[in-house]
């Protein structure tokens, strides 16, 4: 089975001026422009062959963009998007989460087979 955290961690990494958490910080980092960006897998499906070998897995991976205005998250996503499609993730869900007046904050779900 593979395990696809730390190649998600160095995918997401790709996107300019982001700090990537797999849980969000009590803090999120506003200044310059930076946006938090933090992810977790909330789905990963093995499917085996009947001698029990590995055929494939269905990956779900749960993103979260903050920063403080809908401009800078939404072209993080626009960013974030065009890197997981070159690794053959595929964007199935996006919204726009009302949160408090501080950060604007965009909820990802990317689904893959491996």
């Amino acid at each position: 089975m593979v395990e696809p955290k730390k190649d998600l961690f160095e995918l997401i990494s790709q996107v300019s001026n982001v700090n990537v958490y797999q849980t969000r910080p009590e803090i999120i980092d506003t200044t310059m422009n930076k946006v938090t960006i933090t992810y977790y897998v909330s789905g990963n499906q093995p499917m085996y062959s009947i001698s029990k070998e590995l055929l494939l897995q269905d990956v779900q991976v749960v993103v979260d963009i903050w920063g403080k205005n809908s401009t800078l998250t939404s072209a993080k996503l626009i960013e974030l998007e065009a890197i997981m499609i070159d690794n053959d993730y595929r964007l199935v869900f996006n919204a726009d989460v009302p949160d408090d007046e501080t950060y604007s904050h965009l909820n990802l779900r990317f689904e893959t087979v491996l």
